[in-house]
C-alpha cells in the first residue's frame, strides 16, 4: 500500500458546472487517467472518487508520490468559495486525515505543496482559513 503523508487541495479553475466525467475526459487528453484522487462537485455538493488512492496522483508535480489530490470544482480566483462548499470540503479533508493518520498541518494548497511549485494561485482561497476549519473538525473527534 502507498504511504500518504499529505493532502493537496486544488480548484479546477473551470466553471462550477464541470463534473468528474468532464475533468477525467480533459485529463485523459494529457495523461492516462484523471490526476485527482477526489473531486468535489458543487451542484449538488458531492465528493466523488477520481483516481484510485492506491495510485500516485498526477495533480502536483514534485508532490504526487505520497499525497492525495482533492479538487473543488470552480475558479476561486474569479469567485469566492462559498461557506457551504468550504464546510463540505473541510469535512471531506478531515475525514481523509482521520483515514490516513494525518493532521491539518499535512494539508496544503497546490501553491504551497512540499516539493511543488509556487508558480500557481491554486487553490485560489486562503489555506490558513481552510486548515483552521479542518483542525476544528478534527478536534471535535
Amino acid at each position: 500500500m502507498r504511504t500518504v503523508t499529505s493532502i493537496i487541495v486544488h480548484h479546477t479553475a473551470t466553471p462550477q458546472t464541470w463534473t468528474l466525467e468532464k475533468i477525467r475526459a480533459f485529463h485523459k487528453t494529457k495523461w492516462s487517467e484523471i490526476g485527482y484522487h477526489y473531486v468535489i462537485e458543487r451542484d449538488p455538493l458531492l465528493l466523488r472518487v477520481g483516481r484510485r488512492s492506491d495510485r500516485d496522483g498526477a495533480h502536483c508535480k514534485g508532490s504526487n508520490r505520497n499525497s492525495l489530490g482533492i479538487v473543488i470544482v470552480g475558479n476561486f480566483v474569479e469567485e469566492t468559495l462559498d461557506r457551504q462548499t468550504l464546510c463540505f470540503a473541510a469535512q471531506a479533508v478531515a475525514d481523509l486525515c482521520v483515514s490516513y493518520g494525518l493532521t491539518s498541518s499535512d494539508v496544503y494548497g497546490h501553491n504551497h505543496a512540499p516539493g511543488g511549485t509556487t508558480a500557481t494561485v491554486c487553490p485560489g482561497f486562503s489555506m490558513d482559513d481552510f486548515r483552521a476549519r479542518v483542525s476544528e473538525i478534527l478536534s471535535k473527534g
